[in-house]
């Protein structure tokens, strides 16, 4: 037969559960010896160019300070050029399978709902020797689902 739990005894033993593992973090993450340092990242060559080019940018892992990648520092890489967006002009547009073709200017994605996730991102083509076609942005629009459910 189940035990019957109190919300207090449920309290008293989730701080408990809680104060074990801080004790343990504790034990689990060594903390710096005395007179150790700590290293900076300094694999990367003497050379390195993070902006080889203008439609190609790498993040510079030596510059990271914390779990964001500012946007200047967000790699880029364009096999095709960049597109040139007039703002006035722009309009995404709905159509195919959908019972209502719709079109939407800037001004219009910019009135919906907006959200925002954290997420981190990779290329696909990120590898040796470099590897920084990598970031970890906080991105911000509208959801698709709310730009489809419109067009049906």
């Amino acid at each position: 037969m189940p035990e019957n739990i109190t919300r207090r005894e449920t309290l008293r033993r989730g701080l408990a559960a809680t104060s074990l593992l801080g004790l343990a973090q504790n034990w689990a993450v060594p903390a710096l010896a005395q007179g150790e340092t700590i290293v900076p990242f300094t694999d990367l060559p003497a050379n390195f160019n993070p902006t080889p080019t203008p439609d190609r940018r790498t993040l510079d892992v030596r510059k990271i300070d914390g779990p964001f990648t500012p946007k200047d520092q967000f790699f880029t890489t364009q096999h095709y050029g960049h597109p040139i967006v007039d703002p006035a002009t722009f309009a995404l547009k709905v159509s195919g399978l959908v019972e209502q073709p719709k079109s939407f200017s800037l001004d219009d994605l910019r009135k919906m709902r907006s959200t925002e996730l954290v997420f981190g991102f990779e290329c696909s083509g990120n590898r040796r020797p470099l590897q920084g076609l990598a970031g970890n942005g906080r991105w911000t629009g509208v959801p698709l689902k709310a730009v489809l459910d419109q067009a049906g």
